[in-house]
């Protein structure tokens, strides 16, 4: 058999699951016999998909379909605020009543336009509010009109969107659409190393050897073949300038893998 190490070695193109299914079908196709060289170099790929897994699951975080719940608490608690002050806004000769036209003027100007915004801008526009009603002392009116437990209702669903957005005691790391980029990046080179390794111990004509490292990179000639052979679409030059977040390698919907891959057990080198 003739085996075409350039086409092995080659970094590969990844989506963030792609790249994560294709590192670990090659830690379970690894060779028993594995020397140190090939065990440090395999390591390298193990803790490459640990680290796309790991921008990845911070990436979801941000995703509107998994904020849905934070921000339908968000949306009701100062929906409340409003509402209750919308009731004693009604009093005409009633200082209650002025006191909640004030509160309503200076809290909702354009009344819950703001929950009709991106999760960020709302959270912004919360944090606005909640630091006025402290740094403008209008907390004490405020709970005069509306239930004291509900601005705390508010404070909290605050709380747990800004750590949905992570703004709160967990943040994001920043740039994070670069970061998966960059793990995707690594992840290649990673794989790319491995294959370079194997082949050391493959001797030309010595039939061992040669099926060993096809065993072993079985799972690579699979993902290539999937994306079709020499038609560039699975390629990357890692010496290539890191183009903006949203260009490159990175493709987060591959329609051929469940989404589980983000929690999918990595396994150990051994």
């Amino acid at each position: 058999m003739t085996i075409d190490f350039p086409e092995f070695i080659r970094p590969p193109r990844l989506s963030t699951d792609g790249g994560i299914l294709l590192g670990i079908r090659l830690l379970k196709s690894k060779p028993a016999d594995l020397d140190d060289n090939e065990k440090r170099a395999l390591r390298g790929v193990r803790a490459a998909v640990l680290e796309t897994q790991r921008v990845g699951k911070a990436r979801a975080r941000l995703r509107p379909e998994n904020l849905q719940d934070e921000d339908e608490r968000f949306d009701e608690r100062w929906g409340a605020v409003y509402t209750q002050l919308g009731g004693w806004a009604r009093l005409e000769n009633d200082p209650r009543g002025e006191q909640a036209r004030r509160l309503l003027a200076s809290l909702f100007p354009d009344g819950l336009m703001f929950l009709t915004r991106s999760y960020g801008d709302e959270w912004v526009q919360s944090q606005e509010r909640l630091q006025r009603i402290e740094e403008e002392g209008l907390e004490e009116s405020l709970v005069s009109l509306v239930h004291p437990d509900l601005l705390r209702e508010v404070r909290k669903a605050h709380d747990a969107l800004g750590e949905g957005l992570g703004v709160g005691d967990e943040p994001l790391p920043p740039l994070e659409s670069r970061a998966m980029l960059d793990a995707l990046r690594t992840l290649s080179l990673a794989i790319s190393d491995y294959a370079r390794v194997l082949a050391g111990r493959v001797e030309r004509g010595d039939a061992d050897s040669e099926r060993r490292y096809l065993q072993a990179m079985a799972p690579l000639e699979l993902f290539r073949a999937s994306r079709g052979r020499g038609s560039g679409e699975d390629e990357v030059d890692p010496s290539a300038p890191v183009p903006p977040a949203d260009d490159g390698p990175v493709v987060d919907d591959d329609p051929d893998v469940d989404p589980p891959v983000l929690d999918e057990p990595v396994p150990p080198v051994g």
